[in-house]
């Protein structure tokens, strides 16, 4: 239970409030009966309202017993219900918060999903007390994609998930969001414990890469005075404390030098604290912040021959680029460049879908290109060359996925559209076959059956 479950909330295009059995046919009719909006779901496409109130007694449940969260999205101007947004725990993902939503399909692509993401994470964030999300996409719906990393997710590792029903498996891109209670704002009585936290990491970090003359003529009240200045002027500045001690500091900002990316220009953590996961936290705080406003891209310049420091920023995902030198009091020292993909950009990748109704013209066209080219069997097709009705060969498909319903004398075997992320389209089809049960697939056909477009 939790402590004040869904409550009304608004944006500046939006409230957000609690649904209701009242509102069954206004979401069937706009959402949950519509293919589209269904296809990336784990839900699929309600036939009957009597589905949608189904849906809502479980959402009724949940606002009872505080278990969750789930909002009605409506829009400001004309009063209309347009979508939802919920969060719920997900344990399997060491208990953090899912954000779904589901949006009618005449206002896609107006910003409605993140402003109302946004809306949501701040009350929980801020009201709930939490502080770890996870957002998953299919990777065929990169718009969801880019939902979540408007809203600050960061990308974290590729997955998969299956439709409730079981009619369909998504390869996914998974996101988190992370809030760290030891993190927070600087004071202007910070400045002097930054500076000498600043000061005590550039003598211990850059022995021998810089002049020790110039390391130690460095003065805390010198610095004192230019973090004094910072913190009022830069609300880009984040600290770690812990046992009211300030342990690390990062300043990110838009870069100076390119101007369409953010960058970090200062990270430290007391050098008697590293390798305590500070700096991997102040990171990718600073990344989720640069992601909300919208930056794709970050870069940082790690002074060469600074191996701890590039390593670091290596293994939290950057890729090194071009150097520079850099003065530091009359003296020219190298920096290497590293650049940090914020946004996930698209591949040109192949993506493995279960056949579904919605790919019937894209499979006829397959079908028909292969005839046309003078080849007369669809290898890894599941006899699809061999049939006239798409509807009956999907049945067979569907059929032969489980031992108990599949066709006689035909192996149990799963069937899949190799779909080019980029576009959408079929560009092969592979057969994973669950046995081998006859002595051709044991010789000669194998597990694993596969077919590709030539073009």
């Amino acid at each position: 239970m939790y402590k004040n479950g869904t409550i009304n909330l608004e944006t500046e295009h939006l409230f957000l409030r609690k649904l209701s059995l009242e509102d069954s046919k206004t979401i069937f009719e706009k959402w949950t009966n519509n293919e589209n909006v269904a296809k990336f779901m784990v839900w699929s496409t309600h036939k009957t309202v009597m589905d949608t109130q189904n849906w809502l007694k479980d959402v009724e449940k949940t606002y009872k017993e505080k278990s969750g969260y789930e909002w009605g999205i409506v829009l400001k101007e004309t009063n209309e219900l347009i979508g939802s947004i919920g969060a719920y725990l997900k344990k399997e993902f060491d208990n953090r918060f899912e954000i779904g939503y589901a949006i009618a399909q005449k206002f896609w692509r107006k910003g409605y999903a993140t402003e109302s993401a946004k809306c949501v994470m701040d009350y929980l964030i801020n009201e709930e007390g939490i502080k770890h999300f996870i957002g998953r996409h299919a990777k065929l719906n990169g718009a969801s994609g880019s939902v979540m990393q408007k809203a600050g997710f960061r990308y974290i590792k590729d997955g998969w998930y299956e439709k409730l029903d079981k009619t369909n498996i998504f390869e996914t891109k998974i996101y988190y969001y992370d809030v760290y209670s030891n993190i927070e704002k600087p004071k202007k009585e910070d400045a002097n414990e930054i500076a000498k936290l600043v000061i005590d990491s550039w003598q211990t970090t850059y022995k021998g890469l810089i002049d020790d003359n110039y390391l130690n003529s460095l003065k805390i009240e010198n610095a004192k005075k230019r973090w004094k200045e910072e913190i009022v002027e830069n609300n880009n500045i984040l600290i770690y404390k812990e046992d009211n001690k300030i342990l690390g500091v990062i300043k990110y900002d838009e870069s100076e030098s390119e101007k369409e990316n953010g960058e970090v220009f200062v990270l430290y953590v007391k050098p008697k604290e590293k390798r305590k996961g500070i700096g991997t936290k102040l990171f990718n705080t600073a990344k989720q912040e640069l992601l909300k406003c919208g930056y794709k891209d970050m870069i940082v310049w790690c002074l060469d021959g600074n191996m701890i420091g590039e390593n670091f920023y290596l293994k939290s995902g950057g890729c090194k680029k071009e150097k520079r030198l850099f003065n530091i009091n009359g003296i020219n020292v190298c920096e290497n460049k590293l650049l940090f993909k914020l946004r996930q950009q698209q591949e040109d990748k192949i993506i493995l879908v279960m056949p579904t109704k919605e790919f019937e013209k894209q499979a006829i066209e397959y079908k028909k290109e292969h005839f046309d080219n003078g080849e007369h069997v669809i290898h890894a097709g599941s006899r699809w060359d061999k049939m006239d009705s798409y509807d009956e060969w999907l049945k067979n498909v569907q059929n032969n996925f489980h031992k108990e319903t599949a066709n006689k004398n035909w192996t149990v075997d799963s069937d899949f559209f190799g779909i080019r992320e980029s576009d959408g389209k079929i560009i092969g089809m592979i057969d994973i076959r669950h046995e081998l049960n006859s002595d051709f697939l044991r010789n000669y056909a194998g597990n694993i059956g596969y077919r590709c477009k030539t073009k």
